[in-house]
């Protein structure tokens, strides 16, 4: 797959260091990098007259406002003292942003540790909001909408640490649908993914799906 093959090659322009899996400490803090890509400009998907979309479902999360801070017990994400120290994306986010068939929707950098599971949020792509409230877009379900902007995409990702290292992910890609009729009113549409694949420490994980990608990396943070 020519994307898929892209996205190796961009990781690989960059020297990557794999770790052991194991951990030494019980709250051992860990930096997660993910870039959250779109590489499919399409933003509908074929009618189909007996659809049925997705529910939505809003978890709790945690919010990523600034890159690298640190996730604590409360669910806040504060600045972590030493985020100067640590390495980060955004060279690759530079060099994927030169790429025309490909959109950066989310670049997000975080600390924690093991102790219990975070859900860390993802809303972007696309807003719809407008549309809707002007009446461009029917909702057949309300149930398909969440609170504030209706994004394209919207829900959660967490890493955790059982018998293996993990990244879960639950996602919702909201797209429209077009009835026939030429007069007929575009129908938004909710497709649930959800996604656990195993990785490994210090290495590029890389989870593809028809419309979008996840590169990802999870690596223990050595004491400075």
């Amino acid at each position: 797959m020519k994307m898929y093959k892209f996205i190796i090659l961009v990781f690989l322009f960059f020297p990557i260091l794999s770790h052991s899996e194991s951990i030494n400490q019980k709250n051992s803090l860990y930096q997660v990098q993910l870039i959250f890509i779109s590489h499919k400009s399409s933003n509908y998907i074929d009618f189909q007259k007996d659809f049925v979309s997705d529910f939505f479902i809003d978890n709790s999360n945690v919010e990523i406002k600034k890159n690298n801070c640190l996730v604590t017990a409360d669910y806040n994400c504060i600045k972590f003292e030493n985020d100067y120290k640590l390495e980060n994306f955004n060279d690759y986010t530079e060099i994927l942003k030169k790429d025309k068939d490909l959109t950066i929707l989310n670049h997000i950098e975080w600390i924690q540790d093991f102790s219990e599971d975070f859900l860390i949020k993802i809303k972007s792509g696309d807003d719809y909001s407008e549309d809707i409230f002007d009446e461009k877009l029917d909702l057949q379900n309300i149930n398909i909408i969440g609170t504030g902007r209706i994004t394209k995409y919207e829900g959660t990702i967490k890493v955790s640490k059982n018998k293996f290292h993990e990244i879960n992910i639950n996602l919702y890609e909201r797209l429209k649908m077009k009835p026939p009729g030429f007069f007929s009113t575009e129908i938004l549409t909710l497709k649930k993914y959800e996604i656990k694949q195993k990785i490994k420490l210090g290495k590029i994980n890389y989870i593809d799906r028809d419309n979008f990608g996840i590169i990802a990396r999870v690596k223990k943070i050595k004491d400075f």
